[in-house]
């Protein structure tokens, strides 16, 4: 099953599942296979080398009308999806979606912390997330940019109980959030280092092998490049892109587990 505390799943509703599905696997070398959902609907998983790496659905014409713009979603494994989302409730946050059963494969609901940023949270059925992590072409790692960093992480020490580590990353203040030892996200101050009227977020980064050259192939596939890449000391080569429908994400070269 996924860890408790920890990310162990990561989707994205974008507004094109076929031209999604064929940028992702041109980019990743991902295999895939589409699931019915619902009536009409299908859910798309990737694999590398077999093992479930992330998910991809289309994002309906209704809520595309009303301003739902293409994004990769990170999940939080919880024992009891209906109790954290009360606590996170008590904390401050909001509940976007309450818990709903997802068929057979678990439980979800969708939160936005005090500052803004939206997570969702995952209780276990059938599907216990993804089967590869931190290694190429699967999730390395998450980052929360807000502008409220004591607020958010008031927040997600309360709701999780994750640990907290003050320091930095290539100069700039950050924050390492700990599950049972276990580093599992970061944390920024947007404020300054993201152009104005960024809404707070959470960023999944994707292990490469060759941060340049994914970043090439990005916009060689009709994406963009949003940061150029570049090296910090100690962590790697990262750079933050955008598939064609305009999600974002970011890639990491050099990631190591935990």
């Amino acid at each position: 099953m996924g860890t408790t505390g920890e990310f162990n799943w990561i989707d994205i509703m974008t507004t094109d599942q076929a031209a999604g599905k064929a940028f992702y696997q041109s980019l990743f070398g991902w295999a895939s296979q589409d699931y019915p959902s619902a009536p009409g609907e299908t859910y798309t998983q990737f694999r590398s080398d077999g093992k479930t790496v992330a998910g991809l659905g289309e994002i309906r014409a209704d809520r595309q009308a009303q301003g739902m713009r293409p994004a990769w979603s990170c999940y939080v494994t919880v024992d009891d999806v209906a109790a954290t989302a009360a606590r996170a409730a008590e904390l401050g946050g909001t509940i976007l979606m309450p818990a709903m059963d997802v068929m057979d494969q678990g439980r979800m609901a969708i939160l936005q912390d005090p500052t803004g940023a939206v997570l969702s949270i995952w209780q276990d059925g059938s599907h216990k997330g993804a089967e590869l992590l931190s290694e190429p072409v699967s999730l390395a790692w998450v980052e929360l940019a807000t502008a409220d960093p004591a607020a958010a992480q008031a927040f997600h020490t309360g709701l999780f109980g994750w640990e907290v580590e003050h320091g930095d990353t290539g100069g700039m203040p950050y924050t390492m959030f700990s599950n049972a030892g276990r580093q599992v996200a970061g944390m920024y101050d947007m404020k300054g280092q993201l152009p104005d009227g960024t809404p707070p977020h959470w960023l999944v980064y994707f292990a490469v092998a060759d941060a340049d050259g994914v970043a090439a192939a990005t916009r060689d596939a009709g994406g963009a490049v949003m940061t150029e890449p570049f090296d910090i000391p100690g962590v790697g080569r990262i750079a933050i892109l955008a598939d064609p429908q305009g999600a974002m994400f970011g890639i990491l070269q050099g990631a190591t587990e935990g």
